[in-house]
């Protein structure tokens, strides 16, 4: 595939770490539907595009540079995302999310180029209320939210564009989530397992629209965005409504395991205004599409 234009005009290729991944899957996928020239660096080989994969360990200094020429654009979805077991493994989660990003972003120094990077709503304080701004307090309480907020301070003093999108819990094909996890049990007839009574709520986000707000990003300077459905869901009722739209019987068992109790929501009002995000899957569009 040829160079090409992106979005807005310019020339530039972009390069995706982590791009055989979940949301870096989806994301190729549209690159190639839209004829953008794209590179995969991970250490796994895609299913797909072979031919755009270099085989590349962010935590390894100068692996990155040699993908990279002057005007690319880098897309940083590599990273450790289990929020539960990154307090365990924080050895694991400090080397792939602080030193490989601290190894990305200093290839986009060297090199010139532009960075858009996936943080994570778990960067906030958990204490807050209401519907909170890309300024609200930021005090993760786990060693991943900690990750993606030392990430995020990396960036910013780099002194080279960028773009950090915020999203809340993404699903859909590829997925290891809880709604994935609902719907895979569901299909089977397996009971679904809820933690702390269920009335903790979550916002989900579809790939598709995750994906979306990453190739908006491409195209602006720079900035922090919420990226969400905008829309919570108790955790209870997400696998009432998997069971409803899978039409199974699947057994909902509660289990006395702590979770935070999330009592806010985030918009992506910001997003809407500068970037012209609008998510286009619902819910049960979304879950529909799983089954």
């Amino acid at each position: 595939m040829s160079t090409l234009k992106t979005l807005k005009g310019s020339i530039c290729v972009i390069v995706v770490t982590g791009g055989s991944g979940f949301i870096g899957t989806a994301l190729c996928k549209e690159l190639f539907r839209k004829r953008m020239d794209f590179k995969i660096a991970d250490v796994i080989q895609p299913r797909n595009f072979s031919g755009n994969f270099k085989e590349t360990n962010i935590t390894q200094p100068g692996e990155l540079d040699r993908l990279l020429h002057k005007g690319d654009t880098v897309v940083h979805l590599a990273a450790l995302v289990n929020a539960h077991e990154s307090d365990e493994k924080r050895e694991e989660y400090f080397k792939v999310n602080i030193e490989g990003t601290f190894n990305v972003v200093n290839a986009c120094i060297a090199k010139g180029c532009k960075i858009v990077f996936t943080s994570s709503v778990a960067v906030y304080d958990p204490r807050l209320e209401g519907p909170i701004k890309e300024t609200s307090n930021l005090a993760p309480e786990n060693f991943y939210g900690v990750t993606k907020l030392i990430c995020e301070g990396l960036i910013e003093h780099s002194g080279i564009p960028y773009v950090i999108l915020r999203p809340t819990n993404a699903y859909g094909p590829g997925g290891r989530g809880v709604i994935n996890s609902f719907v895979k049990k569901a299909v089977m007839g397996f009971p679904m397992e809820v933690w702390a009574g269920g009335d903790q709520e979550r916002d989900f986000i579809h790939v598709d629209d995750v994906v979306s707000a990453l190739l908006l990003g491409i195209d602006r300077s720079s900035g922090t965005y919420n990226i969400s459905s905008g829309e919570n869901i108790r955790i209870s009722a997400l696998a009432e409504l998997v069971n409803k739209l899978a039409g199974s019987k699947s057994k909902i068992t509660f289990r006395n395991k702590k979770e935070g109790k999330i009592k806010y929501s985030v918009p992506s009002w910001k997003a809407k205004k500068e970037l012209g995000f609008e998510p286009r899957v619902s819910l049960r569009e979304g879950i529909k599409g799983l089954l």
